[in-house]
């Protein structure tokens, strides 16, 4: 799939709507291919012999940044995020997750846990509001009822929806449980959703992350070595996109945070991304590398 090949406007008018899109197919099975082969090799690294319920490796643009930035820095995703959130898009945080599986007799409660992520809130109206930050997943492998699909209440980001802590760990009436395929990406913000235990015979895998405002506190690690050498390359470039993505807030973002909104916010957003293309100098994607490493 490329940006070419996809409609953003259907995409963003979903997500407007529901709180969520699914870019079908997004990454394609070779890429997921490369991911699950690496996969035990980095649980060995970071986790060595230590059993858990739950791995979890943050920092992967960091860690394995040729493994990571097809799917963070992908095209499609960030064209996305800068036409609901402006071109001001950060990396909140970048993670793979492993969900070990769960015997179904074990089983307390199907439903981890209904929440809202970091720097949502409770909406106290139906208006739509731009987002704080936007999450990007994608799974790799198909969700069914043992690995545990996820669920979702739509339209959640406009309703002054709440629970109580009991609630929180049960099925809701008008809850949707989503039958994502491996290689689909979602992509969601303020929707109240919960994950759903895994009683497969293997580990459920997760990647991806949350896109933050340039200015907002993030959970990364931009002094390491990789992400440095990165910033190099696209200062080289001219890549004002790669440059916000990496935690770079410079004059531009000033100037842009500062700009006095005057016009609508989407209409402003569209010449500054224009101004961003102009200035790069060659290809968008020129991070791209051989994958697996």
């Amino acid at each position: 799939m490329t940006v070419q090949s996809i409609d953003l406007s259907l995409h963003i008018a979903e997500f407007k709507q529901n709180g969520f899109t699914v870019f079908k197919q997004l990454i394609d099975q070779k890429q997921v291919s490369i991911w699950k082969e690496k996969i035990p090799q980095i649980r060995e690294e970071i986790f060595g012999e230590q059993v858990k319920s739950h791995y979890t490796v943050s920092d992967m643009v960091e860690r394995y940044p040729t493994m990571m930035l097809p799917l963070t820095a992908n095209p499609v995703i960030l064209d996305f995020m800068e036409s609901v959130m402006g071109p001001f898009i950060q990396i909140g945080d970048n993670n793979l997750n492993m969900f070990a599986p769960v015997a179904k007799e074990d089983v307390l409660n199907e439903v981890n846990g209904w929440h809202r992520d970091m720097y949502a809130f409770v909406p106290t109206g139906t208006d739509y509001q731009i987002p704080r930050q936007v999450l990007a997943l994608t799974y790799l492998e198909d969700m069914t009822e043992e690995t545990g699909p996820l669920r979702v209440l739509a339209g959640t980001h406009r309703k002054e929806t709440v629970m109580t802590a009991e609630e929180k760990s049960k099925p809701h009436p008008d809850e949707e449980l989503l039958s994502l395929k491996s290689g689909d990406v979602i992509v969601f913000s303020g929707l109240l959703h919960s994950g759903t235990v895994n009683t497969s015979d293997r580990y459920r895998l997760l990647m991806g992350g949350m896109y933050t405002y340039s200015w907002y506190k993030h959970d990364c690690n931009f002094n390491g070595p990789n992400i440095q050498r990165l910033i190099e390359q696209a200062t080289e470039r001219n890549d004002r996109r790669m440059l916000r993505l990496l935690g770079g807030y410079g004059e531009v973002e000033q100037r842009r945070t500062n700009s006095g909104f005057t016009l609508a916010d989407e209409t402003q957003w569209k010449k500054w991304i224009a101004e961003d293309k102009a200035a790069l100098k060659g290809p968008g994607d020129w991070w791209r590398t051989p994958q697996g490493t």
